[in-house]
């Protein structure tokens, strides 16, 4: 193999490289983690299967993600001096990188040796045992730095041995991995293969002497959306797009064919094979593997990986050219029993889990930055002005990162803060500093860069994650980071902890009285025993916090220069957690009954009533401490709780582990820092789960816990961010988050940062939408906010502002809130769900079946989407659709053609569970018969595509079934479309609608009932028809659709031709007629090309007049909503402006019964 050596690792090279070498070899990382647990899936199929025994396939595969992150890390030490790589014997009996050397220089040798021979497996074993427990000889000696990546006894099957024995008793046998499948793997991590030409003489070697620890945690993020399954039957591997590979069963394949070779290239091409995971690339290039001939080199493979089993050849044969290869080149099939890699669950493979340095750092900065200068931000804009606090403030500092993950923005807090302890030494004329200054090639070596990244990481940085190893690699993070050489990696298991940060209490008094609300607690009628105020069982409480908090404070106090004090450290941190350990179980009854009653009406009582049921147990724990009787009542405790606390778990989803917050950091939660209790700073970048998919994910008990007891109660479909953000309230005193852009839209804001405002926070400073960095199509939003004053600047997308909203934007005037407006309800509507594109066809197959027989005429409509309103010049439906409407399923079977169709192809969709989609297979899911019924008496209404950068309005005929992509409005006069037309209403479908990425997503219920309507005025229907008529004609002579045209009229680089000039006039005409109506007509709107939040350069009015307007509008929708409200329009059991319709006409689209 050639390789181009580089001077500088590649994995440094430029902002633009960095992002794809990291992502080529996370793809690598994964692709050897699949090698691996292959190998030593065969090797238990060999075994008879007696080295997995009690092992799940989870395991399997969590051991070699373990094994994998085991050699990064090597890697990564060996080649910064952290291992004795200059030793001799460590290079021939340890290290990795002269391993790889040594398997490549024989694979050219004696490549049939390395086939049978399994040292280098072997070797790397014994890595992770003296990496772990150390070496201590004459000539060699490595510390023991403990931890549970290295851990041998973590996945015990891995060197042969029973599952509950111990390494340092228990001799083993190695599971067997080849020495060419360990060159495989380590080629994987050291070599990189570009995916655009494979080919060899293009691979580069890599070098991990600078990479980024956050570059090493997006290798092991890479890893974390797949799994291990058994294979019920042989598994065949397929080509596909990266990442996104499938595994499909023989037999499905079999059963595919037999319906002819059409239908299979069909089954791994099109929407729904790419919506189902088993896509393997486009119909032709399916079809053109399915008939090409299987070569010499490929049939080999392909018996060698049937073990010679002949007639399974001959059955595979047919697909051969569709298995993709492994690392070592041989085509990929599981054998019946086999464990194996698959995708599993939401996919992170895009790059959009790759939390890059430059934004690890622009987290921390504006977070921190507060907390670090006094004068500093929160005060004064100028950096001039700003003044370092002293240096004892910045080492009292807390911070805690709630999704640690890998540990990225918690190492980009480590250094932030470093360098502001020097700064303030400096400051202080430490003579620590006195040398940086001067800096040589590499600062980040200088000892007192050293020693300040060490400090701060022992005093001031926390994280959590849910996930165990997500927390190993974070700790191996910082001591990277920290250089921590002759440190054990758990120096920092008192301050980074697994646990789920959304499940468990905040405070003590939770503790105390025995209720998530301390209020409720406190107000219980009959007291727990023991939990009255000075009771015996509090005062326990409080003892056990109090010595654990004396044994925390002490360990922070030991300066750690010895390897004694690191044992010392350890012993007290040790010694604390037992203290807090009947108090996490006492905390985890709290947080199980919490979960099991917060789906109920009053969550509260439900509570009170539940922990008094409970109550027996929690005061035979305390009363057992130091008593023989711990051990089991801590074992009935725990027993009781698993089952409260994963009762509503979905299947696959992890166990719910809670993490409690003062228990777990009591230094911080009791003694605080010199600003109080809590920490000083949440920072992070919380899980990307929307609010439509919580429940799936995590249970819909979690979700109920989130509402109940995170939001206070207030619900909506929020996505997780939203309570991430509301928990930080609970816990510190600011925030910085990464978030996606929803976190100032709909449901999400209403849930989490309007009730963050509420509640006094104030968001300093904010970037509203921005896409993620390197290739992912995820939109963010960064956000910054206090619960201090701030008098300094507020900026909001890189520019001063007099305050920041809940949804991101300039405060208003008025601080006012948009209401629902009773005269707007009723007339916006979202088009019929129908899911189940069976249910469609072209007009010339609906026109056979009308001819055939009349009444097919009463279930065939025009089928009008999205797309085809943005699309088409004329605007109309290109295809047609069956409806049955609500009727039964014999009404139903009354139209046979029809029926047979959607039983065909609809219903084997929709499944066979419970639900509505399933039993109503025929219906559509969402039918809108209230929509219908209210356009029926209009000949034409306004339609606006519902996820669009258009977002203008087009009149279409009633008469047709309108699409969910689709809002319809039961509105059909000009001056309706010259309102809805308007740039007015543009900007507030901008301000108050969702966004699916960049694209506004027009959501009814927050845009249309909230928009106050001006007067009815004459020159507005006349713009409104002016306009409609001029675009309706352009459309049609020129062919194009409302989203061609619209991109010429935004097209401030190109020369519009007279009729594009004449519709932007139309806009300017229409949107000065629609001022005047409000009767605004004393300020100038400003028509031009102008920049446009998340939409770039539009032909609209100024920003400073959209700012103006929408001030206005809001008013306006406040004077609207007052007047309303003192009318009684908004008491209980008051309907809004329902439009009238008449019924029963030719046609109808409420079904031919009505």
């Amino acid at each position: 193999m050639t390789e181009k050596d580089t001077p500088e690792s590649l994995l440094v090279e430029s902002a633009g490289s960095q992002a794809y070498v990291t992502n080529q070899l996370g793809t690598q990382v994964r692709q050897a983690a699949e090698l691996l647990v292959n190998a030593i899936s065969r090797a238990n199929l060999d075994r008879g299967g007696a080295p997995f025994a009690g092992v799940k396939p989870h395991e399997v595969y969590e051991s070699a993600v373990t094994v994998m992150m085991r050699i990064v890390f090597l890697l990564v030490a060996e080649e910064n001096g952290l291992l004795p790589i200059d030793n001799e014997h460590y290079q021939e009996l340890y290290a990795v990188r002269t391993l790889r050397e040594s398997l490549q220089q024989e694979s050219f040798d004696n490549p049939e040796a390395l086939e049978s021979r399994t040292s280098a497996w072997h070797r790397l074993l014994a890595t992770s045992r003296a990496v772990h427990s150390g070496v201590s000889h004459d000539e060699l000696s490595v510390p023991a730095y403990g931890g549970n990546l290295f851990d041998p006894d973590r996945f015990p099957f891995l060197e042969g041995r029973a599952t509950d024995s111990f390494w340092s008793e228990t001799g083993g046998s190695p599971i067997p991995v080849t020495d060419l499948d360990v060159l495989a793997i380590l080629d994987a991590l050291l070599v990189l293969r570009p995916r655009s030409s494979g080919r060899v003489e293009d691979t580069r070697r890599l070098s991990y002497r600078n990479v980024d620890v956050e570059q090493i945690g997006h290798i092991y993020e890479r890893l974390l959306d797949h799994d291990a399954v058994v294979a019920d039957h042989v598994v065949l591997g397929l080509k596909g797009r990266v990442g996104e590979e499938p595994e499909i069963g023989l037999p499905d394949l079999e059963a595919k064919m037999i319906e002819g070779q059409e239908a299979l290239v069909a089954w791994l091409s099109d929407s729904d094979a790419a919506k189902a995971g088993r896509r393997v690339g486009t119909k032709a290039q399916v079809a053109r593997l399915l008939s090409g001939p299987v070569d010499q080199h490929l049939r080999a493979g392909l018996i060698q990986a049937c073990q010679s089993d002949q007639a399974l050849v001959v059955r595979i044969e047919p697909f051969a050219n569709l298995l993709r290869p492994d690392l070592r080149d041989r085509p990929i099939v599981f054998l019946q029993g086999a464990v194996y890699v698959t995708e599993t669950g939401s996919r992170r493979d895009s790059g959009t889990a790759y939390t890059t340095k430059e934004l690890a750092d622009e987290v921390v900065e504006h977070a921190l930055a507060p907390l670090c200068f006094s004068p500093g931000p929160q005060d004064v804009p100028d950096t001039n002005e700003w003044r370092i606090r002293p240096s004892a403030d910045i080492l009292d500092l807390k911070v805690c990162d709630p999704a640690v993950g890998s540990g990225a923005i918690l190492v980009a807090a480590c250094r932030y803060l470093a360098d502001r302890l020097i700064e303030a030494w400096r400051a202080e004329g430490d003579v620590r500093a006195a040398n940086t200054a001067t800096a040589a090639d590499d600062p980040s070596r200088l000892d007192v860069v050293i020693e300040a990244r060490r400090l701060v990481a022992e005093h001031c940085c926390y994280g959590v994650d849910r996930n165990p190893m997500a927390v190993e690699m974070a700790k191996l993070s910082m001591w990277l980071t920290t250089v921590a050489k002759n440190r054990p990696f758990t120096f920092l298991d008192h301050a980074i902890k697994s646990g789920d940060s959304l499940l468990g209490i905040w405070s003590f008094d939770q503790l105390r009285h025995l209720h998530f609300s301390v209020t409720a607690g406190r107000a219980r009628e009959v007291p727990i025993p023991g939990f009255s105020a000075g009771g015996d069982a509090v005062q326990a409480v409080d003892r056990l916090i109090n010595e654990a908090l004396d044994m925390r404070i002490e360990m922070h106090g030991i300066e750690t220069i010895r390897l004694f004090d690191v044992q010392q450290k350890q012993k007290l941190f040790g010694e604390s957690e037992k203290r807090l350990e009947i108090l996490n179980k006492i905390a985890d009854v709290l947080a199980g009954a919490a979960l099991s009653t917060a789906g109920e009406r009053d969550p509260i009582s439900a509570l009170t009533a539940r922990i008094e049921v409970e109550s027996e147990l929690i005061v035979q724990l305390v009363g057992a401490h130091d008593t023989p009787d711990e051990g089991p009542a801590l074992r009935r405790v725990d027993d009781r709780t698993r089952l409260r606390l994963d009762a509503g778990r979905p299947d696959g989803a992890p166990s719910r582990s809670p993490l409690h917050w003062p228990i777990e950091f009591p230094e911080v939660f009791v003694a605080g820092s010199i600003r109080g209790p809590g920490f000083d700073a949440i920072v992070g970048n919380p899980p990307f789960i929307g609010g439509q998919k919580i429940t799936g994910a995590a249970g819909t008990d979690y979700r109920n816990h989130l509402i109940a007891w995170i939001a206070s109660g207030k619900k909506g479909s929020a996505d997780l961010v939203a309570y991430f953000f509301l928990n930080a309230t609970l816990v510190s005193r600011s925030l910085g988050f990464l978030a996606t852009n929803t976190i100032a839209q709909g449901d999400t804001s209403e849930v989490g940062l309007t009730q963050i405002i509420d509640k006094g926070w104030r968001v300093h400073r904010a970037t509203s939408s921005t896409s993620w960095p390197g290739d992912a199509t995820i939109e963010i939003a960064k956000v910054w906010a206090t619960v201090h004053s701030w008098r300094g600047q507020h900026v909001l997308d890189g520019r001063p502002v007099v305050g920041i909203d809940e949804m991101l934007y300039p405060h208003s005037r008025s601080g006012w809130r948009k209401q629902k407006l009773n005269r707007n309800t009723g007339l916006s509507f979202q088009g019929s769900i129908v899911l189940g594109m069976g249910f469609t066809m072209s007009p010339e197959e609906a026109q056979v079946l009308i001819d055939k027989d009349p009444r097919y005429a009463e279930v065939l409509f025009p089928y009008l989407g999205g797309e085809d309103l943005n699309q088409s010049p004329t605007q109309t439906a290109p295809r047609w659709i069956i409806n049955f409407f609500d009727w039964p399923e014999e009404k139903a079977r009354e139209y046979p053609a029809c029926f047979e169709i959607v039983e065909k192809t609809v219903r084997p969709q929709r499944g066979n569970g419970k639900d509505a989609a399933a039993r109503f297979w025929w219906r559509y899911l969402r039918p809108r018969r209230e929509m219908y019924k209210t356009i029926e008496p209009l000949d034409r209404v306004l339609a606006i595509c519902q996820t669009s950068k258009v977002q203008l309005p087009a009149f279409v005929t009633p008469r047709q079934v309108l699409a969910h992509k689709l809002v319809i409005f039961a509105l059909d006069d000009d001056f309706s479309f010259g309102v809805l037309t308007s740039g007015h209403h543009w900007r507030w479908v901008l301000r108050y609608g969702s966004s699916m990425r960049n694209d506004p997503v027009y959501a009814p219920s927050d845009v249309f009932e909230t928009f106050p309507l001006p007067p009815h005025c004459e020159f507005v229907r006349s713009a409104g028809g002016a306009l409609n008529a001029c675009r309706s004609q352009l459309m049609v002579e020129r062919g194009l659709g409302l989203t061609d045209v619209y991109n010429l009229v935004h097209d401030a680089r190109g020369r519009p031709d007279k009729e594009i000039q004449d519709l932007r006039k139309l806009h300017i005409e229409l949107d000065m007629a629609v001022r005047d109506a409000y009767g605004w007509s004393g300020f100038e709107l400003g028509h031009g090309f102008h920049e446009v939040r998340g939409q770039g350069v539009r032909f609209t009015f100024s920003p400073e007049a959209a700012d103006e307007v929408l001030d206005r509008l809001l008013e306006l929708n406040k004077e609207r909503y007052e007047a309303e409200v003192a009318a009684g329009l908004h008491s209980p059991g008051k309907k809004g402006n329902v439009a009238k319709a008449s019924l029963a006409n030719q046609g109808s689209l409420l079904g031919a019964d009505e």
